[in-house]
C-alpha cells in the first residue's frame, strides 16, 4: 500500500499534471493560429507583387499604392486570419483537457471526475481511490507526452510546410522584381536608371543641381532648379549643371558634341542653350543621366504702322505726311523709326534711295510708339516718284546681324502731269428725254395723290384739278412729238418746227389723236398691232424694224399714244383710267432713254495662251504611259507611335537604353506635336523618380490617336 502511494501519483499531482497538459494544449492551438496567419501573408504578399509585374495589369499604381498593396494588404489578410482562429477555435478547458488525456490512456474517467470535483467535494478515500485508476506516476511532470508531441505536429505540420514554401519563393520573387520596370521597391531598376549606388558609393548623378542664367541684355533673373530632368530657357542662355563628387570618370555630351566636366570638391558641366531642342546626357560608367534642353527664341518685335492708313496718289509735291507706329517686344524695345525708299523713273533711268527717319529710342520698354511729319520738300520729290513707307523696331538683342521687325508697308505716289485730263468740256443741259422723264413722273405722282383724295372732294373740285392735269400731259406729249419729227426729218431746232399735221410726208399719219407708221420716208416703223401700209393700202412688205432710227422712235411713239390716252381720262376727270397710261408713258420714256446710252468697251484680258493656235498642234503617239502605285507616305504620327512601342518593350530589358530612346522622341516631338511632348515629359520624370510607368505610357500612346469620325449608327436591316 505503501509502495503503491510513493510511485502513483495523488489526487492534488493528478489535478496538477492535468493543468500541465491543458496548457501544452492550449500553447499547440495559438502556435497553428501563428503559422497559418504567418503562411496566409507571405503567400499574399508574393500574389500581389507577382500581380503587379505582369502585363496585363488591369492598372498601373503608383509608388504610394504599390507600398499598400505589398505590404498593408498581406498584412491585414494575416490579421483577420488571426483573429478569426482566436474568434472561431474553442477554449482549452482543465475538463477538456482531461477528456482528451482519457481518450489516449482511458481510466474509467477517473481523471474527469477529479477535475470536476474541487478539492473538498469529494472525501479522502475517494480522491485516493480515483488518483489510483488515473494511474498516473508521480515523478511523470507532463502525462502522455508522446501523444502531446504527436498532437502538436499533426496541428503544425500543414501551415508550417505552407509557410516554409512561401518563405523559400520570396528571394526568387525578389529577383523577378528587380529585372523588372522600375519601382518603389525594385531597387536594381532604379540602379540601372543612375539613382542608386554601385558598390556602396555614393552616386554623383543624383540630387543634381541646375542654374540657368539668361543672356545679360534680356534683364531676367537667374533661376536655380534642383534634380529635375528638363529646362526651358530662352535661347543662348548658360546653363550650369553640378553635382557633388569629383570630376574623375565623368563625360557629357551635347548630341555628337564633347563637353567639359570640371570640379574635385564637385563636379559641374557648363552649356550654352542651342536653338533647336537638344539633350546632354552625363555619364559615370555604367551609370547616366540625361538632361533635355528646351530653348525659346527671342521673338521679333511686333510693328503696326498707324499712318498712312493706305496706299495713297498726291498731287502736289509740296507738304506733309505724318507718319505714325507703335511696337510691342517680349523682352524689351531698343529703337522704332521710319524706312522711307523714294524710287523714280525717268525713260531707261531708274534711281532708288533708302533712308530711316523719326528714329525713336525706347530704352528697353516693351512698349513704344512714335510719330514724324515727313516734309516732301525736304527729300526733292518730283511728279512721279513713288515713296515706300514703312516702320522698323529693333530689340535689345546684341547681334547687329539680327534683323529687325517690320510693319506693313504704304506707298505714296506722286501723280504726274500728263494724268490729268486737258480737254475743256461745256456743261450741256439735260437732254429733252430726261426732262420728259422727270416731268412725266411728277405728273403721274400727282394724278396718284389726286386718286387719293378723290372720295373726299367735291366733283367741280376734281374737274377743276384734272383738267389742270391734262393741260401738263398735253404739253409733255408735244414735246415728245416734236423729238420725234426732229429726228426723222435730221432738222435741228433753229429750222422750222414740224409736228402732227403740218402737211409734210414725214413717214406717220394721225389716226384717232395718235401717230401711226404710214408710208414714205426713212422713219417707217411698225407699231405694236398696227399694219404698215403703201399709198395703194396695201401693207409694205419692204418696212422693217432692221433700221437705226427703229431702235430710238419707237418707244418715244409708244409713250406719245399712252400720253394721248392718259390726256383724253384727265378731260373726262378719270384719274384711275388714266394712271396705267400714265405708268406706260414714263416706262416708254426710261426705255427710250436707256437706248441712247453708250457703253464703253473695257481693256481686253492678255491672252496666256493662244488655244487657236495650239490646239491640234502636238504629237500624239497613241500609246499611254502606265504608272506603279507607290509605297503611302508614312506619318509623322505614326513614326512617333513606332518608336514610343520600340521604347516601351524595350524598358523591360535596358532601362537605360529605353529611356535614352524616350528623351530623343521627346526632343524630335517638341516641334510637331506639343501634346506627346507633355506626356513623354511625365513618363520621363516618373522613370526617372523610380515611380511606375505604365499609366504615363498609355496617356502618351492616346495622345497619337485621334479619334475618326463615323458615318454615324447604321441601320438595323437594309431597306
Amino acid at each position: 500500500m505503501t509502495a503503491t502511494a510513493m510511485t502513483l501519483a495523488g489526487a492534488t499531482q493528478v489535478r496538477d499534471a492535468m493543468s500541465r497538459v491543458r496548457v501544452y494544449l492550449r500553447n499547440t492551438l495559438v502556435g497553428r493560429s501563428l503559422l497559418m496567419a504567418a503562411a496566409t501573408g507571405v503567400i499574399a504578399a508574393l500574389v500581389v507583387r507577382l500581380a503587379l509585374l505582369l502585363p496585363i495589369a488591369p492598372f498601373a499604381p503608383s509608388h504610394t499604392l504599390r507600398t499598400l498593396l505589398s505590404w498593408v494588404l498581406p498584412v491585414a489578410l494575416a490579421t483577420g486570419v488571426l483573429l478569426w482562429r482566436f474568434l472561431q477555435q474553442e477554449r482549452v478547458t482543465p475538463v477538456r483537457a482531461a477528456l482528451w488525456y482519457e481518450e489516449r490512456k482511458p481510466c474509467a474517467h477517473a481523471v474527469v471526475t477529479l477535475i470536476e470535483q474541487p478539492g473538498g467535494a469529494l472525501s479522502e478515500q475517494i480522491a485516493s481511490q480515483l488518483a489510483r485508476q488515473a494511474a498516473i506516476a508521480s515523478h511523470d511532470t507532463l502525462p502522455a507526452r508522446a501523444q502531446l508531441r504527436e498532437a502538436r505536429w499533426k496541428a503544425w505540420r500543414v501551415p508550417g510546410a505552407l509557410l516554409l514554401v512561401a518563405s523559400m519563393c520570396w528571394p526568387v520573387v525578389t529577383a523577378i522584381q528587380s529585372r523588372a520596370l522600375p519601382s518603389g521597391v525594385g531597387e536594381a531598376a532604379l540602379s540601372a536608371t543612375g539613382n542608386a549606388s554601385r558598390t556602396g558609393a555614393v552616386n554623383r548623378l543624383s540630387d543634381w543641381q541646375v542654374r540657368v542664367t539668361p543672356p545679360s541684355y534680356a534683364g531676367l533673373p537667374a533661376q536655380s532648379l534642383s534634380d529635375v530632368g528638363t529646362v526651358r530657357a530662352l535661347t543662348g542662355s548658360r546653363v550650369l549643371v553640378s553635382g557633388n563628387g569629383n570630376a574623375n570618370g565623368l563625360s557629357a555630351t551635347l548630341g555628337e558634341q564633347t563637353l567639359s566636366v570640371s570640379g574635385n570638391n564637385g563636379w559641374q558641366v557648363s552649356v550654352i542653350m542651342p536653338n533647336v531642342p537638344s539633350a546632354v546626357r552625363v555619364a559615370d560608367g555604367a551609370q547616366s543621366r540625361v538632361l533635355t534642353l528646351v530653348p525659346y527664341p527671342d521673338s521679333l518685335p511686333q510693328v503696326q504702322l498707324l499712318a498712312p492708313l493706305r496706299d495713297s496718289v498726291y498731287r502736289d509735291t509740296v507738304g506733309t505726311a505724318t507718319l505714325s507706329a507703335q511696337a510691342s517686344d517680349d523682352i524689351g524695345l531698343q529703337s522704332l523709326a521710319f524706312e522711307v525708299i523714294l524710287t523714280r523713273a525717268s525713260g531707261e533711268q531708274y534711281t532708288a534711295r533708302t533712308f530711316t527717319v523719326g528714329e525713336a529710342a525706347l530704352n528697353g520698354s516693351r512698349n513704344g510708339g512714335t510719330r514724324y511729319a515727313l516734309s516732301f520738300a525736304g527729300l526733292n520729290v518730283a511728279p512721279g516718284d513713288v515713296m515706300h513707307v514703312r516702320a522698323i523696331a529693333r530689340d535689345l538683342h546684341p547681334f547687329a546681324s539680327r534683323e529687325p521687325g517690320v510693319s506693313e508697308t504704304r506707298s505714296i505716289r506722286f501723280a504726274r502731269a500728263d494724268e490729268y485730263d486737258s480737254v475743256a468740256v461745256e456743261a450741256a443741259p439735260p437732254p429733252v428725254v430726261d426732262s420728259s422723264l422727270l416731268s412725266q413722273r411728277m405728273l403721274l405722282d400727282l394724278t396718284e395723290k389726286l386718286e387719293v383724295r378723290r372720295p373726299r372732294i367735291a366733283r367741280e373740285v376734281l374737274v377743276s384739278e384734272s383738267r389742270k392735269l391734262a393741260t401738263e400731259q398735253a404739253r409733255i406729249r408735244r414735246a415728245v412729238s416734236a423729238m420725234v419729227f426732229q429726228r426723222l426729218t435730221g432738222e435741228g431746232e433753229s429750222e422750222h418746227v414740224h409736228y402732227e399735221g403740218d402737211g409734210h410726208d414725214h413717214g406717220l399719219t394721225a389716226q384717232a389723236g395718235k401717230l401711226v407708221p404710214g408710208f414714205g420716208g426713212s422713219g417707217v416703223v411698225a407699231m405694236p398691232g398696227a399694219q404698215v401700209t403703201g399709198a395703194s393700202g396695201q401693207p409694205n412688205n419692204n418696212a422693217t424694224d432692221e433700221s437705226a432710227i427703229v431702235a430710238i422712235n419707237r418707244p418715244l411713239l409708244e409713250a406719245y399714244n399712252a400720253m394721248w390716252d392718259a390726256g383724253r381720262a384727265l378731260e373726262l376727270a378719270d384719274t384711275r383710267e388714266a394712271i396705267p397710261h400714265m405708268r406706260l408713258a414714263l416706262d416708254a420714256i426710261q426705255r427710250a432713254r436707256a437706248a441712247e446710252r453708250i457703253y464703253l468697251r473695257g481693256r481686253v484680258r492678255p491672252i496666256v495662251v493662244d488655244l487657236a493656235r495650239v490646239r491640234l498642234a502636238g504629237k500624239d503617239t497613241g500609246q499611254d504611259s502606265r504608272r506603279s502605285a507607290g509605297e503611302p507616305l508614312t506619318s509623322a504620327r505614326d513614326m512617333y507611335g513606332n518608336r514610343l512601342l520600340r521604347a516601351s518593350e524595350q524598358l523591360l530589358i535596358d532601362p537605360v537604353a529605353a529611356r535614352d530612346s524616350l528623351v530623343a522622341l521627346r526632343i524630335d516631338a517638341l516641334a510637331d506635336d506639343a501634346e506627346l511632348s507633355a506626356a513623354l515629359e511625365v513618363v520621363l520624370t516618373a522613370l526617372q523618380a523610380g515611380n511606375d510607368v505604365t499609366a504615363p505610357l498609355v496617356r502618351a500612346r492616346r495622345s497619337l490617336l485621334r479619334p475618326v469620325a463615323g458615318q454615324g449608327v447604321p441601320s438595323w436591316s437594309v431597306p
